[in-house]
């Protein structure tokens, strides 16, 4: 098993810790989209809704490709797990993806390699994470709309900048004492959708990173602008 492999394993060992039953984790009345679904997944949430507990391993692949998106991450490992069929499935209609905190760079550039159409990644807390396992992420998923990095402390504008892609709409780059003005800048300049950016805590962002953001996205949310140590008055007052 090569070097890849083994963190994806790993990552999946961290994720199951202390999981309990999968029936007690979520009703799948509340795991699918209210969106219209395939007919297998609308018939298996009637059949589940009508009992006290149910087994998402009895799913169809068709259902589970649905609700994946919906679920812990400790209860996607598992399904992981099943067989060949339902991984493939957790793969294609998986978007969200919430690392445990724990992950490392090997672990994070196994596991994105492997799903197909990540929409919203979360590494809050993944203080192991380099710009490394960021790169992989905005690589591999270069429509992604949501990266949470909060308390990346290794993460640098490396990272950020590698990040900087058309689609993204939401970043969290709290406590990324690493970042500067650099990697705010290129997220004003190549993010035209941007929505809202989380800079609190972040010691190397100065009004030059803030004004950035302000000039090319008048109606960008700014998180919490009163954690940011270097920024001024005149920094904030231009958004």
């Amino acid at each position: 098993m090569d070097a890849g492999s083994v963190a994806f394993e790993q990552s999946l060992e961290y994720a199951m810790m202390d999981a309990g039953s999968v029936a007690s984790e979520q009703s799948l009345e509340s795991a699918l989209a209210p969106t219209s679904v395939a007919a297998a997944a609308a018939a298996a949430a009637t059949a589940a809704a009508a009992t006290t507990s149910f087994s998402l391993y009895s799913l169809p692949d068709v259902a589970i490709g649905h609700v994946s998106s919906f679920l812990q991450f400790k209860v996607v490992a598992r399904l992981l797990k099943v067989s060949k069929s339902t991984q493939e499935a957790v793969y294609a209609g998986e978007t969200v993806l919430v690392f445990p905190k724990e992950a490392t760079d090997a672990a994070v550039i196994a596991m994105v390699r492997k799903f197909h159409n990540l929409k919203l990644v979360n590494l809050c807390g993944c203080f192991k994470v380099t710009d490394a396992g960021v790169q992989a992420l905005a690589k591999h998923h270069p429509s992604l709309e949501s990266v949470n990095l909060w308390c990346c402390y290794e993460v640098t504008d490396v990272g950020v900048q590698a990040l900087a892609y058309p689609g993204l709409k939401s970043v969290n780059l709290a406590c990324c004492y690493k970042v500067t003005d650099a990697g705010v800048q290129a997220l004003a300049e190549n993010c035209p959708g941007l929505e809202s950016v989380n800079l609190a805590y972040c010691p190397e962002v100065t009004d030059a990173g803030v004004q950035a953001l302000a000039k090319h996205h008048p109606s960008l949310e700014l998180v919490n602008p009163a954690s940011y140590f270097e920024v001024t008055d005149a920094g904030v007052q231009k958004l």
